[in-house]
């Protein structure tokens, strides 16, 4: 070679070629393993999102049925009668699949006549991991999208207030309803609550105070 010519490039070993694809190699990977983190974690938020939003609605929809228990047309008749949808029945079995809660309440296009039918009866329920809203007896309706989530709890627990002299009994419900997104079972969410029905039950009982 003469003196002052460019020398020519160095190329590489086979040890630097092997260094460089493991390294390579090991930034593609940390790369990789970082975007599916990111995927993974935005998919679960998304399910959350998506599963609070449903139980959400739900839980509303339950709620304004818990609500109008025991509604009665002549709830402000002058005449002093029973109401006829005042009677309610909670089962708060162990697990979610027996747990109900039933009522019934006066047809809202109907004139009264002071008779509990079967279009009337009202109630929730858990079946096979669905919510369902009853709508007339033996019409049982699901709230909740069985494709989405699955219901796994549901708890209730009624709460009875006898209010003196008035002679009202003051009706209350605790609720705890549990679910899981179908596609992810450890994405779970609960809502829990106290609905108290508005239509209280005239005519309680008193207990009648010792003379002295």
């Amino acid at each position: 070679m003469k003196p002052g010519a460019p020398r020519a490039p160095r190329g590489f070993t086979l040890a630097e070629l092997l260094v460089g694809l493991a390294v390579g190699s090991l930034v593609l990977t940390a790369a990789l393993w970082a975007v599916g983190t990111h995927l993974a974690l935005q998919r679960r938020q998304q399910l959350a999102l998506q599963l609070d939003q449903e139980l959400r609605a739900a839980a509303e929809l339950m709620t304004r049925g818990l609500r109008r228990a025991g509604f009665w047309w002549g709830a402000d008749s002058t005449l002093p009668a029973p109401n006829p949808y005042a009677a309610w029945s909670v089962s708060a079995g162990p697990d979610a699949g027996s747990a109900m809660v039933r009522m019934a309440h006066a047809h809202p296009q109907r004139a009264e006549d002071d008779a509990r039918t079967r279009d009337e009866e009202q109630g929730f329920r858990v079946r096979a991991g669905v919510l369902e809203t009853q709508l007339g007896e033996g019409n049982w309706q699901a709230l909740t999208d069985p494709r989405l989530l699955r219901v796994t709890r549901l708890d209730l627990a009624p709460r009875l207030e006898r209010t003196c002299p008035a002679g009202l009994v003051v009706r209350s419900l605790d609720i705890t309803l549990q679910a899981q997104a179908v596609a992810d079972a450890s994405v779970r969410r609960q809502w829990s609550s106290t609905v108290r029905l508005r239509n209280d039950i005239v005519g309680a009982a008193c207990p009648v105070a010792a003379e002295p």
